[in-house]
């Protein structure tokens, strides 16, 4: 299965970065049908049809990785690019 790793610093509380990526996830639900939801503290997983990965928050940095199927593969540098620039979005200061 291709994977997509995209990874972003910030100086954000854990509180503040937790709520970021939960917006991230309601958008991405609304938008691409998206489920997901925290396995743990600072770890949200999710999936839908093609695709699943996790997102890994950690002190000053965040860290999302996708799993994408055949299907979907040559989609893998348009996924890429849209989970930089969505995290550019949320964790910028």
């Amino acid at each position: 299965m291709p994977r997509v790793e995209v990874e972003r610093s910030h100086q954000l509380s854990f509180e503040e970065a937790k709520a970021r990526v939960e917006k991230i996830g309601k958008r991405l639900a609304e938008k691409h049908g998206l489920t997901g939801g925290w396995s743990s503290d600072n770890r949200w997983e999710f999936k839908r049809t093609g695709a699943k990965g996790h997102v890994l928050l950690e002190e000053g940095k965040v860290s999302v990785k996708v799993e994408l199927s055949m299907l979907l593969s040559a989609l893998k540098g348009k996924v890429e690019q849209k989970l930089k620039s969505g995290l550019e979005e949320e964790f910028d200061q």
